[in-house]
């Protein structure tokens, strides 16, 4: 990421702010507001799971969600996307052009939970599917797995009701742990990945891939498991 060349197109796209003060206070105070609303996109969202969370550990006397965790897009990385993307750093397209601001990510003991939380999840009325793309079953070259959901999320205010949108990653442990370490190695370090970690890390997410089904396999002696 060239940080001073993302810096000098957001002021191109800019020009107007910074020839007055009046309107540089008033964005700013317009982006903290916003990071306001996704933040209580995730607060709404993580709450619907915990509540599934505790539901179905009621029901079945086990957990289908090993940990939930939320972040929100750091400044610097919504404008490198805006600019990755083509488009102009603006307010409005970062509201209307990115739907990832806002991000979950939920682990789960087994393939079969992935899917039963995600369809748990957008049953309920106040969720809207925007897009999901499956990588568990079609994952990508590199051998990531992940079942990704883009959904808006109805938030009542004292004076309005906002759709938010929120980009949720759905895994099972085994492949949170592998995406983790691909992580670390791929944008920690400032050299080339020579060709063969590639091969390896491919390699190494399907023996990952095969082993969560074998767990699958296992998981249906646990009393409570359909």
């Amino acid at each position: 990421m060239n940080t001073e060349l993302i810096l000098r197109h957001a002021a191109n796209d800019n020009k107007e702010l910074f020839t007055d003060p009046n309107t540089i206070l008033n964005t700013a105070m317009e982006f903290q507001h916003l990071l306001m609303l996704y933040e209580s996109g995730i607060k709404q969202i993580t709450t619907k799971f915990e509540i599934l969370e505790d539901e179905f550990s009621s029901k079945h006397k086990r957990n289908p969600i090993e940990a939930i965790s939320s972040r929100i897009k750091d400044p610097m990385s919504i404008v490198e996307k805006l600019q990755r993307k083509g488009y102009a750093i603006t307010m409005d397209n970062m509201v209307n052009k990115l739907y990832d601001i806002a991000g979950i990510r939920v682990t789960c003991p087994f393939i079969s939970d992935v899917y039963h939380v995600t369809q748990m999840l957008l049953q309920q009325d106040d969720i809207t599917l925007i897009e999901l793309k499956d990588y568990i079953k079609n994952p990508k070259p590199s051998g990531y797995r992940s079942l990704h959901v883009i959904v808006k999320v109805g938030i009542y205010f004292s004076d309005q009701r906002r759709e938010i949108p929120v980009e949720i990653q759905i895994r099972t442990i085994a492949m949170d742990f592998w995406a983790s370490v691909e992580h670390q190695l791929h944008y920690k370090k400032d050299y080339q990945m020579p060709d063969n970690v590639e091969s390896e890390l491919k390699n190494i997410a399907d023996t990952i891939a095969a082993t969560d089904a074998r767990m699958q396999e296992l998981a249906k002696y646990i009393p409570g498991f359909n």
